[in-house]
């Protein structure tokens, strides 16, 4: 299409032209911005930080400081923009995922799911506090956010705009598994995982940490064949109570052994192609019992089978093929899985510290660790502005551990009642509602209890 030269257009041209230009289609995220009375606030009173001196944990003067800040989150960027504007290194943040189950508040109500208004109002709340929090990143700086299937494609679109982060800078969205097992309640399929979208400030000058993995054990533990990595699994001969011929008549024929490259092969008429092939039949202690495989599937994979020479002849065992999580890489893989990353090791860990239930689905600490572990140095600057239970926080404590590192924190979360605290204040009615809150009786007490903990 050609430029068009607007100078010489008079006033009913121009209307023209923005008439038609209304009526293209427009490809990208709309939606109906609704106020929200946190943001109305801030246009006419200041948020300012007080330091409460009562509460400081102190236990070694010369290690830096990290600041645990208890308000409201849009309050909190607006006041960090004064204060480390361009400062930060990483930030990570667990939003609500807008499920329509009392898990997002917007201007003091619940927003549920029939709410016409129900992902406006989320993209509203979202998008502020997004454009407040990449001025607050470095250069260099990276951000993850935690989502679910409720809003990823929203957020994945309203990140991908170039006033947000673009398109350009989107690192990764990683499916992170949080239940193996499946959440059997939900329609259809079996739900295990959410997801955390990756970005950078700039990608050109961000960077993504190895993992450190001894690639020795990984060599020693496993062989590699033309389908990949492969280990010797259990022997082809079946075992247990319904291991014998009678049981299962189907399971016991010939395998066949090509002396010369040692494949395995079956015929139907069981009989060896070749004279000189070595034949084998399930039998134990003179006992004739039958193969873990049917014939077909050993037609079809007969590269899953190792063969074996011992004093005694020889034998066949499966190829036990890596499962999820067995085999992990140096560079960290976009699905991310580990048995540690299970939803509830987030909820045992504080459980093992409060000795009750305080805080709903929390996220698990190693999860969190290993989002650090990718992408900070020993003195980077961590931000959570939706720090919950403060996990954020104690992975940054451990790391530093791990590694003599320097690593700050800066954690913002509320002093609301969440699900736990409201039925505490209910049960006893007597007690400070400030004290059940979730600043006051799960982030901060959390890290007090660990530091003494660790002391």
């Amino acid at each position: 299409m050609a430029k068009r030269d607007y100078k010489n257009w008079d006033k009913n041209d121009l209307i023209k032209e923005i008439e038609q230009l209304r009526k293209r289609k427009k490809y990208g995220l709309v939606w109906e911005d609704k106020p929200e009375n946190v943001v109305e606030q801030c246009k006419t009173e200041l948020p300012v930080l007080e330091e409460v001196k009562s509460k400081e944990i102190i236990t070694d003067p010369d290690k830096p400081m990290n600041l645990l800040i208890e308000g409201d989150n849009y309050h909190a960027l607006s006041v960090l923009n004064y204060t480390h504007k361009g400062k930060i290194d990483v930030i990570y943040i667990d939003p609500p995922y807008n499920t329509g189950n009392k898990d997002f508040v917007y201007n003091d109500h619940y927003v549920d799911k029939e709410d016409s208004f129900r992902h406006s109002k989320w993209l509203s709340f979202i998008s502020k506090r997004l454009k407040l929090a990449k001025s607050l990143l470095k250069r260099t700086g990276i951000i993850f956010i935690s989502i679910d299937d409720n809003e990823i494609a929203n957020l994945k679109a309203l990140c991908d705009y170039s006033s947000f982060f673009g398109e350009n800078n989107f690192i990764a969205c990683l499916p992170t598994i949080m239940n193996l097992k499946g959440n059997n309640d939900q329609f259809g399929f079996a739900g295990t995982h959410e997801y955390t979208l990756v970005y950078a400030k700039d990608k050109t000058k961000a960077k993504i940490n190895n993992f450190n993995i001894d690639e020795e054990d990984i060599n020693s533990s496993w062989e590699i064949d033309d389908i990949g990595y492969f280990k010797k699994g259990a022997n082809l001969k079946a075992t247990g109570t319904n291991a014998p011929r009678y049981k299962r008549p189907n399971l016991f024929f010939p395998i066949f052994i090509n002396k010369k490259d040692l494949t395995v092969y079956v015929t139907e008429d069981n009989k060896p192609i070749r004279k000189d092939d070595i034949t084998l039949l399930p039998i134990t202690n003179n006992e004739e019992m039958s193969w873990r495989w049917s014939k077909d599937k050993i037609k079809k994979e007969p590269f899953n089978i190792i063969v074996v020479k011992n004093k005694d002849g020889y034998s066949i065992y499966k190829k036990q093929r890596p499962q999820l999580g067995d085999l992990p890489t140096k560079k960290p893989k976009t699905l991310f899985y580990k048995p540690e990353y299970s939803s509830g090791n987030g909820t045992a860990e504080l459980k093992r510290i409060f000795k009750e239930k305080v805080f709903d689905n929390p996220k698990p600490l190693q999860l969190i660790k290993d989002f650090l572990f990718l992408s900070t140095n020993k003195n980077s600057l961590i931000l959570d502005f939706m720090a919950g239970s403060g996990t954020t926080g104690i992975a940054t404590l451990e790391l530093n551990k791990e590694d003599n590192g320097s690593r700050r924190f800066i954690l913002c979360t509320n002093n609301e009642l969440n699900g736990v605290g409201a039925k505490l204040l209910e049960e006893k009615p007597n007690i400070n509602k400030d004290d059940v809150g979730i600043c006051n009786r799960v982030t901060y007490s959390r890290f007090k209890k660990t530091i003494i903990e660790n002391k």
